[in-house]
C-alpha cells in the first residue's frame, strides 16, 4: 500500500541530553555545546531512520489514496500510541470522520495497526490522491522512556 507520511508535531527533545552526551564524550567545558547538540540531533535522526522507529513522542500525518483491500492499516514509525484524527473523502467529495465503532487500535503490535472490527467495512472514498488522512501519535514517550540501548547507540554515533 502506498502512503505519504510527514511529521505534524516533532518530538520536543532528543532522547540524549547535552549533559549525557558530554559525559559520554568526557567533555567538561561548554566550548563545543552547539556542535555536540547538533550531533545529537543528527545521530537521533539517523538512528530513527535506520530503525524505522520514533523515539521521543511525535505526531505524524499519514495519507492514503484509499482504504486497503484487507482489514488492517499498518502505521509506520512504531511504537504506535494513539489516533488523533482519522478522516476520509467520501464519494461526494465531503470530508468525513471514520467512526470509532468501525476500527480497533493495536498498540501492542509492531508496526502499530488499525483493524476493522467484526462485521465492519472501510467506507467508500472518492478516487483521488490522499483520500484518507490519519493523524496519530508514536514514540516511547518522554526522553527518559527511550530504551538505554538506543541512547547508547546515539552516543556512539
Amino acid at each position: 500500500m502506498t502512503y505519504g507520511l510527514s511529521i505534524t508535531t516533532p518530538a520536543a527533545t532528543d532522547p540524549v541530553t547535552l549533559t549525557e552526551a558530554k559525559a559520554h564524550l568526557r567533555v567538561d567545558h561548554s566550548d563545543e555545546d552547539t556542535l555536540i547538540t547538533s550531533l545529537i540531533s543528527a545521530a537521533t535522526q539517523w538512528a530513527q531512520n535506520y530503525t524505522r522507529r520514533q523515539f521521543v513522542t511525535a505526531t505524524f500525518t499519514m495519507t492514503l489514496d484509499g482504504f486497503p483491500a484487507g482489514n488492517a492499516i499498518e502505521l509506520p514509525r512504531p511504537p504506535f500510541v494513539s489516533v488523533t484524527t482519522f478522516t476520509y473523502t467520501d464519494t461526494n467529495g465531503d470530508s468525513q470522520a471514520v467512526a470509532g465503532s468501525v476500527y480497533g487500535e493495536r498498540v501492542d503490535s509492531v508496526p502499530g495497526r488499525l483493524h476493522l472490527l467484526s462485521g465492519q467495512s472501510w467506507p467508500a472514498t472518492l478516487a483521488q490522491d490522499a483520500a484518507v488522512t490519519l493523524v496519530y501519535v508514536a514514540g516511547y514517550g518522554a526522553a527518559s522512556a527511550v530504551p538505554e540501548s538506543i541512547k547508547a547507540a546515539i552516543n556512539l554515533l
